[in-house]
């Protein structure tokens, strides 16, 4: 089912993607009063399963909060954010206990506030809140198994309590202002992260890899040329879209160079690379299909 708001001017290409929750927001204007705008600061509704994507028009900032007391997020898979129409604060409680939660992208929220934000959550691989400057209270980041990066490069507070108990993370990008922030030594929370095996990155640079452009695939591997880069590559996050929202936003593997096999790739898999560097800065590839 789709909808349409039909006028000169408005946006109607989906930007907001929020999975398995068409059941309690089935319409447009269900959508606009929980964030809190108008019917007509959306130009575009659509259900695909149970799914729901939209053209948000106008910057929300209803925080998202309770989500695990409130049927309108209880079953939620993934919420994503492409454009940053999301504002301010990630509430208190906002992807805790959720089971099933895979992705939460929101480039432009500010603060996480509260408490246990994310904590419990199954957000896999990277949590990137690029524009976070504050995290106010503790265990807002705990207790989440599968994720192995947590990406505030501009965060220049983190309360004591937070980034314990997550026992796949790798790396913490954060402002270099943290490094030094606890007498002249590492912010408590970084300390915990860093005694669970973290490497602690303070981000000093923004500038991404140039892009791939000659990525190809033969027997099983992918191949390109390494891309300059301001900044000393990292990794090669792999992405292989079959149709599904989720796809474009959940990394299928990671490789550290070119001609590295990547295993379980179907005719008709459209495939491109992320090339990370140290500070998380990504750029992205052209695409192939396989």
């Amino acid at each position: 089912m789709s909808t349409f708001i039909n006028w000169y001017g408005v946006n109607r290409t989906p930007n907001t993607f929020i999975g398995n929750v068409a059941g309690v927001v089935p319409n447009l204007s269900t959508l606009a009063t929980k964030l809190s705008i108008l019917a007509s600061d959306i130009g575009y509704f659509s259900i695909s399963g149970n799914n729901i994507e939209a053209a948000v028009n106008k910057n929300y900032t209803v925080n998202l909060v309770n989500y695990s007391n409130n049927a309108w997020f209880d079953a939620t898979t993934y919420w994503i954010d492409s454009v940053g129409r999301k504002t301010g604060n990630i509430g208190a409680d906002g992807f805790m206990h959720l089971a099933n939660v895979k992705v939460g992208f929101f480039p432009r929220a500010t603060q996480v506030i509260g408490s246990q934000s994310f904590r419990f959550s199954t957000i896999e691989g990277t949590l990137s809140l690029p524009s976070v400057t504050t995290v106010v209270h503790g265990t807002n980041f705990s207790n989440m198994p599968n994720i192995k990066r947590i990406h505030i490069p501009i965060c220049t507070q983190i309360a004591t309590g937070n980034l314990n108990t997550i026992p796949l993370i790798e790396k913490v990008y954060c402002d270099p202002f943290l490094l030094t922030s606890n007498g002249g030594g590492l912010n408590a929370s970084l300390l915990t992260a860093q005694n669970q095996g973290a490497t602690i990155v303070g981000v000093l640079n923004f500038t991404a890899p140039n892009e791939i452009t000659d990525l190809s695939h033969s027997a099983g591997t992918l191949n390109f040329t390494p891309p300059s880069s301001t900044n000393v590559l990292d990794f090669y996050e792999v992405y292989v879209d079959r149709g599904n929202i989720l796809e474009k936003y959940l990394p299928y593997s990671e490789i550290t160079a070119s001609g590295v096999t990547v295993s379980g790739l179907l005719s008709g898999d459209k495939v491109y690379l992320y090339a990370c560097d140290i500070y998380y800065n990504r750029s992205k590839s052209n695409e192939i299909i396989i």
